[in-house]
């Protein structure tokens, strides 16, 4: 399931600019699917 904006309770959070700190997930070294944290830049599974 797939989540809108305006259901994020941290949009008031997202730093406008942030770029990934990584290209692969982070824990793990997946390709993906990945999904990337638009507050703090992580990237993870």
């Amino acid at each position: 399931m797939s989540m809108l904006k305006t259901e994020c309770s941290h949009v008031d959070q997202i730093v406008e600019g942030m770029q990934p700190r990584a290209t692969l997930c982070e824990e793990c070294g997946s390709e993906g699917p990945l999904r990337f944290c638009a507050t703090c830049g992580y990237v993870g599974c």
